[in-house]
């Protein structure tokens, strides 16, 4: 079992992905939408060694994922329902 778990995480270590560069930002101002405006925010107040590459705003919307998910399988199933070749 420590064998496995030191295995894991030397696994993890040398593997990088997105999340171990990214930061999330707790209750932000609504209008705080535009990746410029934080990009130069963090390049700008961390010091001069802090370099932004990518920066995205994600907006917890859940809800409407799901929405957007479930009018994807219904359209997949109107797709199956009706003779091929139809236009939805």
């Amino acid at each position: 079992n420590r064998y496995l778990k030191k295995q894991t995480v030397t696994y993890d270590e040398d593997e990088q992905t997105a999340q171990d560069y990214s930061v999330t930002i707790r209750n932000p101002p609504p209008d705080a939408t535009d990746p410029e405006e934080w990009k130069q925010f963090f390049d700008g107040n961390f010091g001069p060694h802090t370099h932004v590459t990518c920066c995205t705003v994600a907006k917890d919307n859940y809800l409407l994922l799901r929405a957007l998910v479930k009018r994807r399988e219904l359209l997949q199933k109107l797709k199956w329902a009706l003779p091929p070749g139809t236009c939805l």
